[in-house]
């Protein structure tokens, strides 16, 4: 079963992102850290076939359970280093078959930020930490085991010029699977035309600077219902297919 986390600073937005694609109402309050255990469930998909299949059928049941949905507490500065819950959230992040990393890009007085409202600045902060913790992975692995030293050498120049090694490398045929930063990534926008100004230039700088195959980028109002596109466009980015099973009056996806 696919895992997807919901990864960024504090304050940002995952919760309320998570209690719209699982139809949850956890907690989502305005100060820092009101996630501390993580949040799982189901990512529940409402699509125009299923809704219409919904109709036809009137079923007793629809099983909505294939992709499990984590929402993880706000990562920080020195997260690798084990502040914070950083430590614990990483390990688990190297899990994942997907990161969606949020990043608030509008101001609001009323919304505290943890650190500046620089777009780049939040998005690096979380970047580097998830650099650092690939490179303790490695370094950890070459102490154990010298059998791949040259590859292992490898991937850590590339970590070390503040690279993802999925710039370069694919997960489908990349053998080692926990290291964070080969997993497929999508930079999450939390935006709002309200607020931003000048929003149209904004989301071209930042497609141009960040988009890869592997590096995926979508804008989004999460106050706003719009959550279809979205669930579409991750189905889409993981080259998933929309498949439904009907017996005894159930619907399974």
């Amino acid at each position: 079963m696919l895992k997807i986390g919901i990864i960024g600073l504090p304050n940002v937005g995952k919760s309320l992102l998570f209690n719209k694609l699982t139809k949850n109402n956890i907690l989502s309050k305005n100060y820092f850290f009101s996630t501390i255990k993580e949040n799982i469930n189901f990512l529940k998909i409402y699509n125009k076939e299923l809704l219409l299949l919904k109709k036809i059928i009137n079923p007793k049941k629809i099983n909505n359970k294939n992709i499990i949905i984590i929402d993880f507490a706000g990562l920080i500065k020195k997260a690798s280093k084990g502040k914070g819950l950083g430590l614990n959230i990483l390990n688990k992040i190297q899990k994942l078959d997907l990161i969606i990393h949020v990043i608030k890009i509008f101001n609001n007085n009323n919304i505290y930020n943890y650190y500046d409202n620089n777009i780049y600045n939040n998005i690096n902060i979380i970047k580097n930490e998830l650099i650092l913790k690939d490179i303790i992975t490695i370094k950890n692995i070459l102490n154990k085991n010298k059998k791949y030293n040259n590859i292992y050498i490898k991937y850590m120049n590339i970590l070390n010029k503040n690279i993802f090694l999925n710039k370069f490398y694919n997960i489908k045929n990349f053998f080692l699977k926990n290291l964070i930063t080969i997993k497929p990534i999508i930079y999450l926008f939390n935006i709002n035309k309200n607020k931003n100004k000048n929003i149209k230039k904004i989301l071209f700088k930042i497609n141009y600077d960040i988009k890869t195959p592997n590096i995926g980028v979508f804008f989004l109002d999460i106050k706003k219902n719009k959550y279809n596109k979205l669930i579409n466009y991750i189905y889409n980015f993981l080259n998933l297919k929309y498949c439904f099973t009907i017996k005894n009056k159930i619907i399974s996806l």
